[in-house]
Formats: C-alpha cells, structure tokens, sequence
C-alpha cells in the first residue's frame, strides 16, 4: 500500500518509532477492509474526507 497522502511523512504516529507502524502491516498485506481501527468519541466536523468512514451513529459517547 502506498498512501497517497502529501502530509503522510509528517504523521509520526503511523510509522515513527513511537507509532504504530502501519507501514509494517501495509506490507504484510494488511489494509483494513471490514475492521473498525478507531473509533471517534468526542464529535466529528462534517468534512468531506470522513463522510466514507463515518459509522455513527453506531456507538455511544464514552467521555
């Protein structure tokens, strides 16, 4: 998998040595598809990009 994200070198978070190294299991042919990986608690802004994986209002507020 390659991300297509230009911001995708300043997210540390997804493969920095305190990440979570998804480049790892993007590589071992991990992707994603059918698996919730986050869930957003705290109220979204409506924004276009987040419309595809939005699953409220399936959960509840836990804050």
């Amino acid at each position: 998998l390659t991300p297509n994200d230009p911001l995708y070198s300043q997210q540390w978070g997804l493969s920095g040595t305190y990440g979570i190294r998804a480049n790892t299991a993007w590589d071992n042919g991990y992707q994603g598809q059918g698996k919730i990986i986050a869930v957003v608690d705290t109220g979204i802004t409506d924004h276009p990009d987040l419309l595809a994986n939005r699953t409220s209002p399936l959960g509840y507020d836990f804050i």
